[in-house]
């Protein structure tokens, strides 16, 4: 079965919670909405002093070296609520198994009026895999996407503004969506005529705490999808839990798993895999000069009562074909 979320009832609880539906929505402390934390100068200084980290001080996998591109790169610091923004850039370029596939695909567009735009990301991705020590900055990519490009309502949900709330769903499928890249294509089995529909980012739902894979299977069983498009997926968790996989099979294909985006406590960070080794990505962090940090996959980051586990409910999973 795919999912099962009519788009209007979707589209009405990522605006108003920042995520996916739930049954159970998580009830924070004043009624704060689940969005980029950190919101004016005072309360960003408490968060660098106050964050306190409860995992053990999560190493490297055994017998592999760190990459000192990850151990050199800090990563966008938070700024203006840009937590959305900052941790789905970090997810879909710093990777080099989803950077050698995604960027040619952003660089090689030649719409005129995307000149402007591609340029932008080109340096925003140059500079984030610098590996300099140094934080990359969004050039104003924000505002220049919002002053441009708010022709459906979709972009309008994707494309914000400094200080304005930001979701990472419609963010990656109207950026994608914008650079026309190769995305996942194929039929749904439920269609009764050949339409085909391109899946930008796909999603699963009603898993239950299975292998990943079993659910995004059952999800996606009668799909027919082209396999020439085939090149990479954007795999949203709407529904319940899953046991992540860092390699899968998939439609006859092997994956692997690049990189995630977690939520919680009115905020995104990402998971990011390089030559083998995991490292945290936490825009809060960038905003100490601390660099990304060594992971063990299985492990999560945790920030005083902040839980950021991948496997759950609005967890974001970027796979690419091997």
């Amino acid at each position: 079965m795919p999912p099962t979320h009519r788009a209007t009832a979707r589209r009405a609880w990522r605006l108003r919670y920042g995520r996916v539906p739930s049954n159970l929505v998580p009830q924070r402390a004043g009624g704060r909405r689940p969005t980029c934390a950190v919101s004016d100068a005072r309360t960003r200084r408490r968060h660098r002093r106050g964050h306190r980290h409860r995992h053990r001080r999560a190493s490297h996998r055994r017998g592999s070296a760190l990459h000192p591109m990850a151990t050199a790169t800090m990563g966008f610091e938070w700024d203006r609520q840009s937590c959305w923004m900052d941790s789905s850039l970090m997810a879909l370029f710093f990777p080099d198994q989803m950077h050698k596939v995604v960027f040619p695909m952003i660089t090689r567009n030649k719409n005129p009026k995307l000149s402007e735009v591609k340029n932008t990301v080109m340096s925003i991705v140059t500079e984030m895999r610098a590996s300099n020590n140094t934080a990359p900055h969004l050039h104003g990519l924000r505002t220049l996407l919002a002053d441009n490009f708010l022709g459906t309502r979709d972009q309008k949900y994707a494309f914000q503004r400094e200080n304005e709330l930001g979701y990472v769903f419609y963010f990656l499928q109207e950026f994608l969506k914008l650079f026309d890249v190769d995305c996942v294509r194929g039929v749904p089995g439920y269609y009764s005529v050949n339409r085909i529909r391109k899946q930008y980012v796909m999603e699963v739902d009603q898993c239950h705490g299975e292998a990943f894979s079993q659910c995004l299977k059952r999800n996606y069983r009668g799909w027919k999808f082209q396999p020439s498009y085939f090149k990479f997926m954007v795999i949203e968790l709407v529904g319940k839990t899953v046991k992540p996989e860092e390699f899968i099979e998939f439609e006859g294909a092997k994956w692997s798993l690049c990189s995630m985006i977690v939520f919680d406590c009115s905020h995104f960070i990402s998971y990011l895999k390089q030559a083998g080794q995991w490292y945290l990505y936490d825009d809060n962090r960038s905003m100490s000069h601390k660099t990304l940090q060594p992971y063990t996959f299985g492990e999560h980051y945790e920030r005083g009562s902040c839980r950021f586990r991948y496997g759950v409910e609005n967890t974001f999973f970027f796979y690419v074909r091997v």
